[in-house]
């Protein structure tokens, strides 16, 4: 056998030949399988979980749980916020707007979901950016589920629970059953994260992991506007404070819309002491079964000079901020 006939002969592209034409119909379907295989990957991820780059809200800053996000001491021209800690009975819910950006934070129990729609709509409200479901419980998400059926809402944010605490209720199946039909994209809460709304800047300082039970996994956020701020206790009681001041965040704030209504479980002396308030919110039904707020929250705040309100004597509280300086109106 000559050297001549071992020699390989080199692969020549010609589409005549039917080895040729395999080869490229095989290389093209590997093309079109990658473009739906990277096609359904991407859909998936927009299908799940955001990151909190849902329209026009975007996350600013993320910072491990062990960091401390410092408020902004500056002032940025024309910035606002108006905290609205609406009257919903024995419940949490409330509405705040940062220049055109709308966020609704709880809604009360199922019967109040009319009273908080048109409350927003007297407002001006179209479009919600962020709702957020403090935690599962029903005086706080039983109104949520109208509220997503009637607005345009960009996302929500509810906190992760192991699934032996999350709820057999109506009030939690309305609301999931609402946000689904709806496709309001979930967005993760994440201790450390700051959002940003019109300049104003939103802290979670605890997005409710960890907690033994559902008070104590409350998504806790802070509002900064210029120099002033508001802290968002939800239900959160005293072990959930102690998380919160054991990563050495800075808990100052003007207004404090103290937690679970007013409980003796909840606002710890050392705690209030280091949040060192204006002004508190209270948010309580009139007469309710609880006593909420208990006699020695009550005791304390009189005994520090704290000012406070109480929805279920003032109605629906306003706190109104320009960045430097805070005013305060009630309904009644």
């Amino acid at each position: 056998m000559n050297e001549q006939q071992n020699e390989k002969q080199p692969f020549k592209f010609d589409l005549k030949d039917q080895k040729t034409r395999l080869l490229l119909v095989a290389i093209a379907c590997l093309i079109v399988i990658a473009i739906t295989v990277l096609s359904s990957v991407k859909d998936a991820n927009a299908d799940n979980t955001s990151d909190g780059d849902i329209g026009t809200l975007s996350i600013i800053d993320a910072e491990s749980s062990g960091g401390a996000p410092a408020p902004d001491n500056k002032t940025p021209e024309n910035v606002s916020m108006e905290l609205h800690v609406l009257d919903v009975g024995q419940g949490d819910g409330m509405y705040i707007t940062c220049g055109d950006k709308n966020i609704v934070i709880d809604a009360g129990e199922n019967g109040n979901d009319e009273f908080v729609c048109n409350y927003l709509k007297e407002q001006g409200v179209k479009t919600i950016d962020l709702v957020i479901a403090t935690h599962q419980h029903s005086d706080h998400i039983g109104g949520l589920d109208t509220v997503i059926k009637t607005f345009d809402c960009k996302g929500f944010m509810m906190p992760e629970v192991p699934e032996n605490m999350i709820p057999n209720s109506v009030a939690y199946e309305k609301f999931m059953k609402a946000v689904d039909k709806k496709k309001v994209p979930y967005i993760q809460p994440c201790t450390g994260d700051i959002y940003d709304f019109d300049g104003v800047k939103m802290y979670i300082y605890d997005d409710g992991r960890g907690g033994e039970d559902l008070n104590s996994s409350s998504v806790i956020v802070k509002f900064v506007c210029g120099k002033n701020s508001f802290l968002l206790m939800a239900d959160a009681e005293k072990s959930e404070e102690n998380r919160i001041m054991a990563r050495g965040y800075d808990l100052k704030s003007d207004v404090l819309k103290i937690g679970h209504h007013g409980s003796s479980k909840a606002t710890g002396e050392k705690f209030l002491d280091a949040v060192n308030p204006q002004y508190i919110a209270i948010s309580c039904g009139a007469n309710n079964d609880y006593g909420f707020p208990h006699r020695e929250i009550k005791a304390m705040l009189r005994e520090k000079g704290i000012k406070y309100f109480r929805t279920d004597l003032v109605s629906t509280i306003v706190f109104k901020s320009d960045g430097k300086n805070i005013t305060v109106t009630t309904a009644r």
